[in-house]
């Protein structure tokens, strides 16, 4: 009997050993993935952007420009997709003279962030914008006349 108890305690020792040993494997490998993958920040400037939301929100409703993002058809991956952008100021006149950019994001890396600048036509701004991938993106909207400038964020699902 003596050998059966002594046999017993022995392995848990092991049994410890093994279970510390597969936590510390499995969190090592969570720390190298965390270094080792993108980080997701899309941003670079997200905290200076926050200091001045609310300045950005009493500018945009003194300004009461409205923005109106729409594709010409259904929007695809891989292939051209042409864009307007309404821009109206407050009493609904279409905004003439302005700089009208499009920056095409992906919510999750930055990896496949790009712009493109519109172009008058005739009561909005037009271009063309190419999709790479399926999946969702935030289309940021930026408007700039005299000084002035406001930007619009749509979330689309291609």
């Amino acid at each position: 009997m003596e050998q059966v108890m002594k046999r017993t305690t022995s392995l848990w020792p092991w049994a410890i050993a093994t279970l510390l040993g597969v936590v510390f494997a499995a969190n090592f490998t969570l720390l190298f993935l965390a270094v080792k993958t993108d980080d997701g920040l899309t941003d670079e400037d997200y905290y200076v952007k926050g200091l001045f939301y609310n300045d950005r929100l009493q500018n945009e409703k003194r300004l009461g420009w409205r923005i109106e993002f729409s594709f010409d058809g259904t929007p695809r991956a891989g292939g051209p997709n042409g864009v307007r952008v309404y821009v109206r100021d407050k009493s609904g006149m279409v905004l003439e003279d302005a700089r009208v950019r499009v920056v095409l994001r992906r919510p999750a890396t930055d990896r496949y962030d790009r712009t493109f600048d519109l172009s008058p036509a005739g009561p909005y701004y037009s271009g063309e914008i190419a999709i790479p991938l399926e999946g969702f993106w935030d289309i940021n909207v930026t408007v700039d006349r005299g000084g002035d400038g406001m930007e619009k964020t749509f979330r689309i699902r291609v």
